[in-house]
């Protein structure tokens, strides 16, 4: 991985996560420890695979601020560009979104926790329902008559082996 790579995978894990200020100061630690240890003599190559997935520096990053808000009991706001609310909209599969003190669990943009989810989460249950009812009542239908059958046989088979014993 190059330089470039590395730190646009940083770019693009922390932008739209953290503040502007949290955001550049760590793309600017990074840029910093990058040309510090290649002065010292090493790679830039070696150094940056020593770092890692610039993805997974900055979910740490993210999750260690997230950390540090519930220790300090504060909420950072921040100013979120446009191109970074448009990334939000392409948010793609199962994610969760913090508003305020709720948490929002969403995939795509479908939020699992509005009032049309449980509208939905409602409909859903009548229809199971519905259908596991359906199931018993047909299973009524077909298995009761097929119970009466064979106990109606049965009581026959007992009758003819008691007459056939005599």
């Amino acid at each position: 991985m190059t330089r470039n790579e590395f730190l646009q995978e940083l770019t693009d894990g922390l932008q739209g996560q953290v503040s502007n200020q949290e955001f550049q100061d760590s793309l600017q630690y990074y840029i910093q420890y990058i040309d510090s240890e290649v002065r010292k003599g090493r790679s830039e190559e070696e150094v940056i695979n020593e770092l890692g997935s610039g993805r997974l520096i900055a979910k740490s990053i993210i999750d260690a601020k997230g950390t540090e808000n519930q220790r300090n009991n504060e909420n950072n706001t921040y100013q979120e560009s446009p191109k970074q609310e448009q990334g939000k909209e392409r948010k793609k599969g199962f994610h969760a979104e913090q508003e305020g003190d709720k948490i929002k669990f969403k995939y795509g943009r479908f939020d699992f926790t509005s009032w049309y989810a449980k509208v939905l989460y409602a409909l859903a249950a009548i229809l199971l329902i519905a259908l596991v009812f359906g199931i018993i009542i047909l299973g009524l239908y077909v298995v009761l008559p097929v119970l009466v059958i064979v106990g109606i046989a049965w009581v026959i088979i007992m009758i003819i082996k008691g007459l056939l014993q005599r």
